[in-house]
């Protein structure tokens, strides 16, 4: 009720640029009359279907409304405003559109495509290439009529108003009881500039998007709603006077324009509620015929589904030729695949041989550089070795000079303690022999005294002190003798046991040294030996490790290349069946405007001629 109010507000003062077209559509801006524009008659059926089968089921995605009139973008320049030329020809505008609609009756849409968001009208293309366009909106549809070839709308209408135009400017508008309004009646609002514009925007998209087939269920569900304001016109039709004086004046040739089409849709509805009778199960049905006798109906069906037959063998055989395209292309990408595989692998290889190369140089530079350490280690040890071994020498030598050194210190001290021990023996000796003599002299003097009573017992005495004297020499010289030969022979075993220990130090000091060394060398041959087998391990854990994260690197080169050529050969395949669609499309589109053109010229020749023709 709002927008209604909204409509009603008539009182907003003209703009300059209006006063002046309204001044240009008094000056004999006389625009086609819709009898002229009527004079296109269906001659022979087009070449291609226009339609596309329903599609089984419902839709996910819920019915999206088109945008409201004010939330539409603006046009840059104010729409003009013209009249009509004669009054009477006022309801052409509203009475050809509600003509085409009364023709199509329950017959579901030709097909959808999409807008610039997510609103997807529904389309109808006529016999004679005029075209409707349906959106939902919040109240109802909004309606979008074009003539033949013409990419303007002639008339847009909502649930309140309708529009109609003519060469871009607006010349007739329509309230929801179908009444032409004066016009200083006219919303001052740009609704109708805005609809004029998402009228020109939705033909371009029609020809520019994918079109589809419109749901079975959606239309099921929507199909009430058309068919209450088909309804809902043709009674305000029946009801406004005026608009019924038009349509009256001029059913006869309306009726024969739209009769094949009419005929058409009707059998287009009875094959929609055969289809929805099975609940939409199995193939759409054919085109069901009319009555037995209608013989001209029938024929005229019969064209219609033998064209269906051969567009879709038509397509059959696109489809077909494309897959073949698709094939050949895919297998020609397959082999490439292949051979840029072959390649890769080759490639794969070569960098594995030369990485392995690599490796075995690395390892072999590393081996002989180990061995040059080795030998390097092996020099040094022996250096050592030597080193150790002349020290071991100068240390013997050293421990020999020594040891030659104290037994000439124990010989010359020896020596010493003898000619000591010598010393006071002979001083002993002298002493004894003093004292001897000191007793003899005593003895003599005793002796002397008593020579002479005991001459004989002193000599007896004397021999046997002489004897005891010259015995004890004897014993004390045996003695020292003894002793003398005893400390020699103690020096000797003294000296033989000093070298004897001497020679079994240097001997034990050598052999330690001997198996010292034998142990550096065994320990030294056992690192090495350790040493390499650890290298061997590695280099040959290294390899493996290398071999195998090549192997692992190639599987998932391989792997990732055949994934992105599965991923690529999809994607070509999904391209090329865009690009076949799109190229049916295409040739549809222009095998529609070839025949919008020819029907234009045609219609235009006719025109001339009934302007021409004596009344």
């Amino acid at each position: 009720m709002s927008r209604l109010r909204h409509h009603l507000r008539a009182t907003v003062a003209l703009s300059a640029a209006l006063a002046a077209a309204l001044t240009l559509a008094g000056c004999n801006t006389e625009p086609a009359t819709i009898e002229d524009q009527l004079a296109l008659a269906n001659e022979s059926l087009p070449a291609l279907p226009k339609s596309l089968p329903l599609e089984a089921g419902a839709p996910s995605a819920p019915l999206v409304a088109a945008p409201a009139a004010e939330a539409l973008p603006a046009p840059a320049q104010p729409i003009a405003y013209g009249r009509v030329a004669e009054a009477g020809d006022g309801y052409g505008y509203i009475d050809r559109a509600t003509a085409f609609v009364d023709a199509i009756g329950d017959a579901p849409p030709d097909y959808a495509y999409a807008d610039s968001g997510d609103v997807e009208p529904w389309a109808w293309e006529g016999e004679d290439d005029s075209v409707y366009f349906a959106e939902p909106v919040d109240d109802g549809y909004r309606g979008y009529f074009y003539e033949a070839g013409a990419d303007e709308p002639y008339l847009v209408r909502d649930p309140d108003y309708s529009y109609g135009y003519d060469d871009g400017r607006l010349v007739a508008v329509y309230d929801s009881y179908g009444q032409a309004l004066p016009y200083d009646r006219w919303p001052r609002n740009d609704y109708a500039g805005r609809y004029y514009a998402r009228g020109r925007d939705l033909y371009r998209l029609s020809h520019q998007r994918e079109r589809r087939g419109v749901y079975a269920g959606r239309w099921a569900e929507r199909r009430r709603v058309l068919a209450e304001d088909r309804r809902r016109w043709q009674q305000t039709r029946r009801e406004n006077a005026a608009w019924q004086r038009y349509h009256a004046a001029r059913a006869d040739r309306i009726d024969r324009h739209w009769r094949d089409e009419r005929v058409l849709r009707q059998a287009e509805a009875r094959r929609y509620d055969a289809w929805a009778a099975r609940d939409f199960r199995g193939d759409r049905p054919t085109l069901i015929a009319a009555a037995a006798r209608d013989d001209r109906n029938n024929a005229l069906i019969e064209r219609r589904a033998e064209q269906e037959r051969r567009y879709a063998e038509r397509q059959r055989l696109l489809v077909e030729r494309r897959q073949q395209q698709v094939a050949a292309q895919r297998q020609n990408a397959q082999r490439q695949q292949r051979e840029a595989l072959a390649g890769r692998r080759d490639t794969i290889r070569d960098q594995q041989r030369d990485r392995i190369q690599a490796m075995q140089q690395q390892r072999a530079a590393e081996q002989r550089q180990r061995q040059a350490e080795a030998r390097q280690a092996q020099q040094q040890q022996r250096r050592a070795t030597q080193q150790d071994r002349q020290q071991a020498q100068r240390q013997a030598q050293v421990d020999r000079q020594q040891a030659l050194r104290q037994e000439q210190l124990r010989d010359r001290q020896q020596a010493q303690r003898k000619a000591q021990v010598d010393g006071q023996q002979a001083q002993r000796e002298a002493q004894v022999r003093q004292r001897a003599e000191a007793q003899r002299q005593q003895q003599a003097q005793r002796a002397e005294a008593s020579r002479q009573a005991q001459q004989q017992q002193r000599a007896a005495a004397t021999a046997q002190r002489q004897r005891q004297q010259a015995d004890a020499q004897a014993a004390a010289r045996r003695q020292a003798s003894e002793q003398r030969q005893q400390a020699v022979r103690a020096q000797a075993e003294q000296r033989a046991s000093a070298a004897r220990a001497q020679t079994q130090e240097r001997a034990r000091v050598q052999q330690q040294a001997r198996a010292e060394q034998q142990r550096a060398q065994q320990q030294a041959r056992a690192e090495q030996a350790q040493q390499a087998r650890a290298e061997q391990q590695r280099s040959q854990q290294q390899a493996r490790a290398e071999q195998q994260r090549a192997q692992q690197q190639a599987r998932a080169e391989q792997a990732q290349q055949a994934r992105a050529e599965q991923q690529r050969s999809q994607q070509q395949a999904r391209a090329e069946q865009q690009r076949a669609q799109q190229q049916a499309r295409a040739e549809q589109a222009q095998q529609a405007r070839a025949q919008a053109q020819q029907a234009r010229a045609e219609a235009q020749a006719r025109a001339r001629q009934a302007r021409q023709a004596p009344n």
